[in-house]
Protein backbone atom coordinates (compact mmCIF):
# COMPACT_ATOMS: atom_id res chain seq x y z
CA UNK A 1 0.00 0.00 0.00
CA UNK A 2 1.28 3.44 -0.87
CA UNK A 3 2.21 5.94 1.79
CA UNK A 4 -0.46 8.34 2.97
CA UNK A 5 -3.34 5.91 2.39
CA UNK A 6 -5.84 4.66 4.89
CA UNK A 7 -6.03 0.90 5.40
CA UNK A 8 -9.29 -0.75 4.46
CA UNK A 9 -11.52 -2.17 7.14
CA UNK A 10 -14.97 -3.69 7.14
CA UNK A 11 -17.14 -5.52 4.67
CA UNK A 12 -17.83 -2.48 2.52
CA UNK A 13 -14.13 -1.88 1.92
CA UNK A 14 -13.55 -5.51 0.94
CA UNK A 15 -16.51 -5.45 -1.45
CA UNK A 16 -15.19 -2.24 -2.95
CA UNK A 17 -11.83 -3.92 -3.59
CA UNK A 18 -13.48 -6.85 -5.37
CA UNK A 19 -15.70 -4.50 -7.36
CA UNK A 20 -12.69 -2.54 -8.56
CA UNK A 21 -10.86 -5.74 -9.41
CA UNK A 22 -13.75 -7.16 -11.49
CA UNK A 23 -14.98 -3.75 -12.72
CA UNK A 24 -18.44 -4.93 -11.72
CA UNK A 25 -19.89 -1.48 -12.31
CA UNK A 26 -20.00 -2.23 -16.05
CA UNK A 27 -21.36 -5.78 -15.74
CA UNK A 28 -24.86 -4.67 -16.89
CA UNK A 29 -23.40 -3.78 -20.30
CA UNK A 30 -22.51 -7.43 -20.93
CA UNK A 31 -25.88 -8.70 -19.71
CA UNK A 32 -27.65 -6.18 -21.96
CA UNK A 33 -25.64 -7.40 -24.97
CA UNK A 34 -26.91 -10.94 -24.42
CA UNK A 35 -30.47 -9.72 -23.92
CA UNK A 36 -30.32 -7.78 -27.19
CA UNK A 37 -29.24 -10.92 -29.05
CA UNK A 38 -32.09 -12.91 -27.52
CA UNK A 39 -34.66 -10.23 -28.40
CA UNK A 40 -33.33 -10.04 -31.96
CA UNK A 41 -33.80 -13.80 -32.30
CA UNK A 42 -37.44 -13.64 -31.19
CA UNK A 43 -37.49 -13.75 -27.40
CA UNK A 44 -40.65 -11.64 -27.39
CA UNK A 45 -42.61 -14.40 -29.12
CA UNK A 46 -40.60 -17.44 -27.99
CA UNK A 47 -39.51 -16.57 -24.49
CA UNK A 48 -36.89 -18.76 -22.83
CA UNK A 49 -37.73 -20.58 -19.63
CA UNK A 50 -36.89 -18.74 -16.45
CA UNK A 51 -34.20 -21.29 -15.64
CA UNK A 52 -32.54 -20.93 -19.05
CA UNK A 53 -32.66 -17.14 -18.82
CA UNK A 54 -31.00 -17.21 -15.40
CA UNK A 55 -28.40 -19.73 -16.57
CA UNK A 56 -27.59 -17.59 -19.62
CA UNK A 57 -27.18 -14.55 -17.36
CA UNK A 58 -24.86 -16.66 -15.20
CA UNK A 59 -22.76 -17.60 -18.22
CA UNK A 60 -22.38 -13.97 -19.29
CA UNK A 61 -21.74 -12.65 -15.79
CA UNK A 62 -19.15 -15.33 -15.06
CA UNK A 63 -17.41 -14.74 -18.39
CA UNK A 64 -17.33 -10.98 -17.76
CA UNK A 65 -15.87 -11.37 -14.27
CA UNK A 66 -13.37 -13.94 -15.53
CA UNK A 67 -12.23 -11.68 -18.36
CA UNK A 68 -11.87 -8.55 -16.25
CA UNK A 69 -10.14 -10.40 -13.44
CA UNK A 70 -7.76 -12.23 -15.78
CA UNK A 71 -6.94 -8.89 -17.40
CA UNK A 72 -5.72 -7.48 -14.10
CA UNK A 73 -3.98 -10.68 -13.03
CA UNK A 74 -2.01 -10.91 -16.28
CA UNK A 75 -1.06 -7.22 -15.95
CA UNK A 76 -0.15 -7.29 -12.27
CA UNK A 77 3.58 -6.70 -12.82
CA UNK A 78 3.08 -3.99 -15.43
CA UNK A 79 0.48 -2.30 -13.23
CA UNK A 80 3.01 -2.05 -10.41
CA UNK A 81 4.45 0.94 -12.28
CA UNK A 82 1.72 1.92 -14.74
CA UNK A 83 -1.39 1.60 -12.55
CA UNK A 84 -0.28 1.13 -8.92
CA UNK A 85 -3.77 1.98 -7.62
CA UNK A 86 -5.20 -1.29 -9.00
CA UNK A 87 -6.11 -3.85 -6.31
CA UNK A 88 -3.25 -6.32 -6.85
CA UNK A 89 -0.23 -3.96 -7.12
CA UNK A 90 -1.60 -1.75 -4.33
CA UNK A 91 -1.66 -4.72 -1.97
CA UNK A 92 -5.43 -4.60 -1.50
CA UNK A 93 -5.72 -8.06 -3.05
CA UNK A 94 -3.18 -10.87 -3.10
CA UNK A 95 -2.40 -12.51 -6.47
CA UNK A 96 -3.42 -15.88 -5.03
CA UNK A 97 -6.82 -14.67 -3.84
CA UNK A 98 -7.36 -12.95 -7.18
CA UNK A 99 -6.50 -16.11 -9.12
CA UNK A 100 -8.87 -18.21 -7.01
CA UNK A 101 -11.70 -15.73 -7.63
CA UNK A 102 -10.97 -15.75 -11.36
CA UNK A 103 -11.16 -19.55 -11.46
CA UNK A 104 -14.39 -19.51 -9.46
CA UNK A 105 -15.90 -17.12 -12.02
CA UNK A 106 -14.73 -19.41 -14.84
CA UNK A 107 -16.16 -22.49 -13.17
CA UNK A 108 -19.46 -20.74 -12.46
CA UNK A 109 -19.83 -19.63 -16.08
CA UNK A 110 -18.97 -23.03 -17.55
CA UNK A 111 -21.20 -24.78 -15.01
CA UNK A 112 -24.15 -22.64 -16.07
CA UNK A 113 -23.32 -23.27 -19.73
CA UNK A 114 -23.32 -27.04 -19.20
CA UNK A 115 -26.98 -26.87 -18.18
CA UNK A 116 -28.04 -24.93 -21.27
CA UNK A 117 -28.95 -26.46 -24.65
CA UNK A 118 -25.96 -27.77 -26.58
CA UNK A 119 -26.58 -25.33 -29.43
CA UNK A 120 -25.29 -22.52 -27.20
CA UNK A 121 -21.98 -24.22 -26.35
CA UNK A 122 -20.00 -23.15 -29.44
CA UNK A 123 -20.78 -19.51 -28.64
CA UNK A 124 -19.66 -19.95 -25.05
CA UNK A 125 -16.41 -21.41 -26.38
CA UNK A 126 -16.05 -18.46 -28.76
CA UNK A 127 -16.54 -15.98 -25.89
CA UNK A 128 -13.80 -17.54 -23.76
CA UNK A 129 -11.48 -17.95 -26.73
CA UNK A 130 -11.74 -14.23 -27.49
CA UNK A 131 -11.20 -13.35 -23.81
CA UNK A 132 -8.09 -15.50 -23.56
CA UNK A 133 -6.69 -14.17 -26.82
CA UNK A 134 -7.11 -10.60 -25.61
CA UNK A 135 -5.85 -11.06 -22.04
CA UNK A 136 -3.01 -13.41 -22.85
CA UNK A 137 -1.71 -12.55 -26.31
CA UNK A 138 -3.20 -9.63 -28.20
CA UNK A 139 -3.83 -6.87 -25.67
CA UNK A 140 -0.99 -4.64 -26.87
CA UNK A 141 -1.67 -5.12 -30.59
CA UNK A 142 -3.10 -1.99 -32.20
CA UNK A 143 -5.70 -3.82 -34.31
CA UNK A 144 -5.82 -7.45 -33.17
CA UNK A 145 -6.26 -6.55 -29.50
CA UNK A 146 -9.34 -4.37 -30.07
CA UNK A 147 -10.64 -6.95 -32.55
CA UNK A 148 -10.43 -9.65 -29.88
CA UNK A 149 -12.19 -7.44 -27.33
CA UNK A 150 -14.88 -6.43 -29.80
CA UNK A 151 -15.33 -10.12 -30.59
CA UNK A 152 -16.25 -10.77 -26.96
CA UNK A 153 -19.23 -8.41 -27.26
CA UNK A 154 -20.01 -9.86 -30.69
CA UNK A 155 -20.10 -13.45 -29.42
CA UNK A 156 -22.03 -12.57 -26.25
CA UNK A 157 -24.77 -11.11 -28.45
CA UNK A 158 -24.84 -14.19 -30.69
CA UNK A 159 -24.86 -16.41 -27.60
CA UNK A 160 -28.05 -14.65 -26.48
CA UNK A 161 -29.55 -15.18 -29.93
CA UNK A 162 -28.61 -18.90 -29.94
CA UNK A 163 -30.58 -19.41 -26.75
CA UNK A 164 -33.79 -18.50 -28.59
CA UNK A 165 -33.32 -19.34 -32.26
CA UNK A 166 -30.90 -18.79 -35.11
CA UNK A 167 -27.77 -16.77 -34.21
CA UNK A 168 -27.90 -15.15 -37.66
CA UNK A 169 -30.94 -13.19 -36.44
CA UNK A 170 -28.72 -11.35 -33.99
CA UNK A 171 -25.92 -10.65 -36.47
CA UNK A 172 -26.71 -6.96 -37.04
CA UNK A 173 -26.91 -6.24 -33.32
CA UNK A 174 -23.72 -8.24 -32.73
CA UNK A 175 -21.84 -6.24 -35.36
CA UNK A 176 -23.00 -2.94 -33.87
CA UNK A 177 -22.16 -3.85 -30.27
CA UNK A 178 -18.93 -5.63 -31.15
CA UNK A 179 -17.90 -2.68 -33.31
CA UNK A 180 -18.46 -0.32 -30.40
CA UNK A 181 -16.26 -2.48 -28.20
CA UNK A 182 -13.60 -2.49 -30.91
CA UNK A 183 -13.42 1.30 -31.25
CA UNK A 184 -13.53 1.97 -27.51
CA UNK A 185 -10.68 -0.51 -26.98
CA UNK A 186 -8.69 1.20 -29.73
CA UNK A 187 -9.07 4.45 -27.82
CA UNK A 188 -8.21 2.87 -24.47
CA UNK A 189 -5.08 1.24 -25.87
CA UNK A 190 -3.86 4.54 -27.25
CA UNK A 191 -4.65 6.25 -23.95
CA UNK A 192 -2.16 3.95 -22.23
CA UNK A 193 0.46 4.92 -24.83
CA UNK A 194 -0.13 8.60 -24.04
CA UNK A 195 -0.15 10.03 -27.57
CA UNK A 196 -2.70 12.88 -27.41
CA UNK A 197 -2.46 13.63 -31.13
CA UNK A 198 -3.77 10.12 -31.91
CA UNK A 199 -6.38 10.02 -29.12
CA UNK A 200 -8.52 12.74 -30.68
CA UNK A 201 -8.88 10.77 -33.91
CA UNK A 202 -9.80 7.58 -32.08
CA UNK A 203 -12.40 9.42 -30.01
CA UNK A 204 -13.94 10.68 -33.25
CA UNK A 205 -14.07 7.09 -34.50
CA UNK A 206 -16.06 6.09 -31.40
CA UNK A 207 -18.49 8.97 -31.94
CA UNK A 208 -18.85 8.10 -35.64
CA UNK A 209 -19.65 4.48 -34.80
CA UNK A 210 -22.17 5.53 -32.16
CA UNK A 211 -23.94 7.79 -34.63
CA UNK A 212 -23.96 5.13 -37.36
CA UNK A 213 -25.30 2.54 -34.92
CA UNK A 214 -28.13 4.84 -33.84
CA UNK A 215 -28.98 5.47 -37.50
CA UNK A 216 -29.02 1.75 -38.28
CA UNK A 217 -31.33 1.14 -35.35
CA UNK A 218 -33.75 3.74 -36.75
CA UNK A 219 -33.59 2.23 -40.24
CA UNK A 220 -34.55 -1.19 -38.90
CA UNK A 221 -37.22 0.25 -36.65
CA UNK A 222 -40.31 -1.68 -35.68
CA UNK A 223 -41.40 0.45 -32.74
CA UNK A 224 -43.16 3.86 -32.88
CA UNK A 225 -40.93 6.34 -34.63
CA UNK A 226 -41.30 9.14 -32.07
CA UNK A 227 -40.35 6.76 -29.26
CA UNK A 228 -37.19 5.79 -31.08
CA UNK A 229 -36.32 9.40 -31.86
CA UNK A 230 -36.70 10.23 -28.19
CA UNK A 231 -34.36 7.40 -27.26
CA UNK A 232 -31.78 8.69 -29.72
CA UNK A 233 -31.61 12.08 -27.96
CA UNK A 234 -29.15 11.00 -25.24
CA UNK A 235 -26.98 9.33 -27.89
CA UNK A 236 -26.91 12.52 -29.93
CA UNK A 237 -26.22 14.55 -26.78
CA UNK A 238 -23.27 12.28 -25.96
CA UNK A 239 -21.83 12.70 -29.46
CA UNK A 240 -22.25 16.49 -29.46
CA UNK A 241 -20.94 16.98 -25.93
CA UNK A 242 -17.97 14.68 -26.32
CA UNK A 243 -17.03 16.01 -29.75
CA UNK A 244 -16.84 19.56 -28.41
CA UNK A 245 -14.34 18.68 -25.69
CA UNK A 246 -10.69 19.17 -26.49
CA UNK A 247 -9.44 16.42 -24.18
CA UNK A 248 -10.50 13.87 -21.61
CA UNK A 249 -9.09 12.97 -18.18
CA UNK A 250 -7.58 9.45 -17.93
CA UNK A 251 -10.29 6.81 -17.98
CA UNK A 252 -13.12 9.34 -18.39
CA UNK A 253 -13.90 8.70 -22.04
CA UNK A 254 -13.43 4.92 -21.91
CA UNK A 255 -15.76 4.46 -18.95
CA UNK A 256 -18.51 6.65 -20.39
CA UNK A 257 -18.21 5.11 -23.84
CA UNK A 258 -18.74 1.67 -22.33
CA UNK A 259 -21.78 2.95 -20.45
CA UNK A 260 -23.15 4.16 -23.80
CA UNK A 261 -23.38 0.48 -24.77
CA UNK A 262 -26.53 0.38 -22.62
CA UNK A 263 -28.04 3.15 -24.74
CA UNK A 264 -27.11 1.30 -27.94
CA UNK A 265 -28.64 -1.89 -26.53
CA UNK A 266 -31.79 0.04 -25.70
CA UNK A 267 -31.97 1.54 -29.18
CA UNK A 268 -31.62 -1.89 -30.77
CA UNK A 269 -34.18 -3.42 -28.44
CA UNK A 270 -36.62 -0.67 -29.38
CA UNK A 271 -35.98 -1.56 -33.00
CA UNK A 272 -37.10 -5.08 -32.20
CA UNK A 273 -40.23 -3.66 -30.54
CA UNK A 274 -39.21 -4.24 -26.93
CA UNK A 275 -39.72 -0.93 -25.09
CA UNK A 276 -39.80 -2.52 -21.62
CA UNK A 277 -36.34 -4.07 -21.90
CA UNK A 278 -35.09 -0.84 -23.50
CA UNK A 279 -36.41 1.06 -20.50
CA UNK A 280 -34.47 -1.28 -18.21
CA UNK A 281 -31.32 -0.51 -20.22
CA UNK A 282 -32.02 3.19 -19.73
CA UNK A 283 -32.37 2.76 -15.97
CA UNK A 284 -29.16 0.74 -15.84
CA UNK A 285 -27.41 3.49 -17.78
CA UNK A 286 -28.44 5.99 -15.13
CA UNK A 287 -27.60 3.59 -12.30
CA UNK A 288 -24.09 2.81 -13.51
CA UNK A 289 -23.33 6.52 -13.66
CA UNK A 290 -24.57 7.32 -10.18
CA UNK A 291 -21.82 8.23 -7.69
CA UNK A 292 -23.93 6.70 -4.95
CA UNK A 293 -23.74 3.11 -6.19
CA UNK A 294 -22.70 0.93 -3.23
CA UNK A 295 -19.12 -0.34 -3.25
CA UNK A 296 -18.13 1.32 -6.54
CA UNK A 297 -15.76 3.96 -5.25
CA UNK A 298 -12.16 3.26 -4.50
CA UNK A 299 -11.56 2.81 -0.82
CA UNK A 300 -8.26 4.66 -0.91
CA UNK A 301 -8.42 8.02 0.83
CA UNK A 302 -5.35 10.16 0.13
CA UNK A 303 -4.46 12.63 2.82
CA UNK A 304 -3.65 15.29 0.25
CA UNK A 305 -6.46 16.72 -1.91
CA UNK A 306 -6.34 15.60 -5.57
CA UNK A 307 -4.95 17.85 -8.25
CA UNK A 308 -7.55 20.02 -10.02
CA UNK A 309 -7.08 18.11 -13.28
CA UNK A 310 -8.12 14.88 -11.56
CA UNK A 311 -10.96 16.15 -9.39
CA UNK A 312 -13.56 15.96 -12.16
CA UNK A 313 -12.36 12.68 -13.60
CA UNK A 314 -13.87 9.27 -13.12
CA UNK A 315 -11.47 7.03 -11.18
CA UNK A 316 -9.47 5.26 -13.91
CA UNK A 317 -9.81 1.70 -12.59
CA UNK A 318 -13.42 1.38 -13.78
CA UNK A 319 -12.84 0.96 -17.49
CA UNK A 320 -9.52 2.27 -18.59
CA UNK A 321 -7.79 -0.97 -19.53
CA UNK A 322 -10.32 -3.16 -21.26
CA UNK A 323 -13.76 -3.04 -22.76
Amino acid sequence: MARGETPATGLGARLSTWQRFFRARLLPTALANGATGAIAAGALTTAPTVSNALLAAGVIAGAYLFGMGANDWCDRRRDATGAPERPIPSGDLSPTAALIAILVALGFSLGCAALLPARTWPWVGAIFTAILLYDGLLKDQSWLGPLAMGSVRFFVTLFGASLIGEPIDGLLAALILGGHGFWVTRYSLEEERARPEVLAGRARAVFAHTGAAALLAVLFIKSPFLLHLGWSCPLVAWIVYGSRRSGFPPGWFTFRSLRVLLLLDGALQLSYNSPISAGICGLLFLWTGSPGIPFTRSRKQPKQPPAPAQSAAEPPPEGSKSS
